[in-house]
């Protein structure tokens, strides 16, 4: 896949998710749309808001690929046609292919939703620079975040934009392919690792911090997940071959 020097405005943008303040962001430039949980749309005010932008609202358990797909292919359509009026058009579809937030020094595995349909996509790498408090939203209340935000004089936000990225032929007939590609571009651009794991994991670990879970037993359920997880098990077993080399991981 790559850029050719055009790139149409049909293209859905996808950025690495480090918690909620990068959507006040992309939505200033891109006039974005994005995809929430079901129960976003009965609450107080955010609800209101997102019914307004036209987010994709999702249930716990599945529909979210067959969603995103029938509005990449709406967007599609309005492209071709050359509608320019209903907000299929005029709202930029941004996409957080990870699925959780992290806390900006690396990221989980894309998920291959958004990667589905084989179109093409707008990576955008998101980060905060920072001297003291850190704005990703990781392992603490949203009222404690939102205090140690407003108590630093300044906080920075970063998008930088990447060519858009058309799929090639093979990628187009293998998604995980499509994004793992797509991944490695914004990782090279941030400069950060990705790690094979996925949001239910990452709750583990938040139980293991509040005291909830023992470290063997976290790790044992992380595990579990982990294989579970198509998405992730491939590369968990690769850990396993290097393992299998170089020894034994420590717990």
């Amino acid at each position: 896949g790559g850029a050719p020097d055009a790139p149409p405005d049909y293209s859905c943008v996808v950025a690495n998710h480090v918690g909620y303040l990068e959507i006040l962001a992309l939505d200033a430039v891109f006039r974005a749309a994005f995809v929430a949980k079901a129960g976003v749309r009965g609450a107080f005010a955010v609800g209101k808001v997102a019914m307004a932008k036209h987010c994709i609202f999702v249930e716990a358990g599945g529909g979210t690929t067959a969603a995103l797909g029938a509005r990449q292919a709406a967007i599609m359509a309005c492209y071709v046609k050359a509608c320019g009026g209903c907000h299929s058009c005029t709202e930029k579809l941004v996409l957080f292919p990870e699925g959780t937030t992290t806390n900006g020094t690396g990221m989980v595995r894309f998920r291959t939703g958004a990667f589905v349909a084989g179109l093409p996509v707008k990576p955008v790498a998101v980060r905060f620079p920072f001297r003291h408090f850190n704005p990703a939203w990781e392992s603490m209340s949203l009222r404690e975040h939102g205090w140690r935000l407003m108590t630093q004089f300044v906080n920075h936000v970063e998008l930088v934009e990447l060519p858009t990225y058309f799929p090639s032929e093979e990628e187009k007939e293998n998604p995980r392919l499509f994004a793992e590609n797509v991944q490695a571009e914004l990782a090279a651009v941030l400069q950060q690792p990705v790690h094979p794991l996925n949001r239910q994991q990452k709750f583990v670990y938040h139980k293991f911090l509040v005291g909830k879970l023992a470290a063997d037993e976290a790790l044992r359920e992380a595990r579990a997940l982990g294989a579970a997880d198509e998405v992730v098990s491939d590369a968990y077993s690769e850990v396993e071959k290097g393992v299998a080399v170089g020894g034994k991981v420590e717990e």
